[in-house]
């Protein structure tokens, strides 16, 4: 197996950036610029290097596509990646998009639709 498919490989796997830590130095000094710059252009991000900020944000796009439906801590740490105590700390600043049913379940709300209603009454 030669060099640029060795990474070709690991990028397409592990994703950027977290491919450079499977992929020995001296392989990679093989790949020459221009076919590492073609190969990284549609790779993946790795899970890791994700921001925290983001995975919030995933959260909140998940929210977004399901109002009303009923959801657990357990599946945000799937959605997120992040634990549990990270995620019940950020409920409680968005109290107008998560309501708290029971111990470990939410329900995902529309703030604006909430709001409205409340005018109208």
């Amino acid at each position: 197996m030669n060099a640029v498919q060795i990474v070709k490989e690991a990028i397409e796997e592990y994703g950027r950036p977290a491919w450079v830590a499977n992929v020995t130095q001296s392989v990679r000094e093989q790949v020459d610029k221009e076919t590492l710059r073609s190969l990284l252009e549609g790779a993946k991000q790795s899970p890791e290097s994700l921001k925290v900020s983001d995975k919030y944000d995933a959260l909140l796009d998940y929210a977004a596509e399901n109002v009303f439906e009923e959801i657990t801590t357990k599946k945000m740490k799937e959605l997120t990646g992040l634990s549990g105590p990270a995620i019940r700390r950020w409920l409680e600043g968005h109290t107008d998009t998560f309501r708290k049913i029971k111990n470990g379940t939410w329900e995902i709300r529309d703030a604006a639709a909430d709001r409205k209603a409340d005018k109208a009454l």
